[in-house]
């Protein structure tokens, strides 16, 4: 319920962006002080968050605003102030931290699914985030759409963003984050894995960090290997069957 140390796969996260060279910034959104809603079993999950509305979009609303809070406090910081290139901060998010992502560039947050999202509102918008990741990214689903109706909170956002989805995962369809990044304007990538449904897949370790770090380097960091091995990278070898959906 939003906080790192809950899974030992979001301290996989954590600790891998560590070891390349990354200060990692990974706040406790708190969600249950407020709100105990999830998307997981959907044919349950979408009418009690329908029915508790005003929780479920404060909890997607308030991750960003976290987010941009906790680098405030570490910027500023004496401990890190000095340690950390603000010209160079990147992203990463599982499931709805891929959304916070996006919200964090400014994309439209839906108010409304009684109208199917024709309703929305900008939460916030952070230009330190130069680029981001998101894994298994939740761009909701075609009733509960994450961005407003066909995603359309997304249009102009020109933040560099590379998804990487599961095309067996129905909590976030790889098809409704198709659609959402087919609006973005800024460097996109999705990155398909065959047959991996919603949750962190373990075969695909070696996949879901090559594709991250080098991303990440490239879009972030400007590294010239880095934006040389995006450019014409297709798949990585081993691990699971991942490939190239959307350039």
């Amino acid at each position: 319920m939003g906080s790192p140390i809950s899974s030992d796969d979001y301290m996989l996260a954590l600790t891998v962006c560590a070891s390349y060279g990354y200060v990692v910034i990974a706040p406790f959104h708190g969600d249950l002080r407020f709100s105990n809603l999830k998307i997981d079993n959907l044919d349950y999950d979408k009418i009690v968050a329908a029915l508790n509305l005003k929780n479920f979009t404060a909890m997607q609303a308030l991750r960003p605003l976290s987010i941009s809070a906790a680098l405030d406090l570490v910027l500023a910081h004496p401990q890190w102030k000095d340690h950390i290139d603000v010209t160079k901060i990147g992203g990463f998010g599982a499931n709805m931290g891929g959304e916070t992502m996006l919200l964090l560039a400014g994309a439209g947050l839906t108010t409304s699914y009684f109208d199917i999202g024709s309703s929305w509102k900008q939460v916030t918008r952070d230009t330190r985030i130069k680029a981001a990741v998101g894994y298994v990214p939740y761009f909701g689903q075609p009733i509960l759409p994450a961005f407003g109706r066909d995603q359309d909170g997304l249009d102009g956002i020109t933040l560099p963003f590379l998804g990487i989805s599961g095309t067996a995962d129905t909590t976030a369809p790889i098809y409704e984050t198709e659609i959402g990044m087919k609006r973005l304007t800024g460097t996109r990538r999705l990155v398909a894995l065959s047959g991996v449904e919603h949750g962190f897949d373990d075969a695909s370790i070696n996949d879901i960090f090559t594709w991250t770090l080098t991303f990440l380097d490239a879009e972030v960091r400007g590294d010239t290997e880095a934006i040389r091995r995006l450019s014409t990278m297709g798949s990585v070898a081993g691990g699971g069957d991942d490939s190239v959906w959307l350039y």
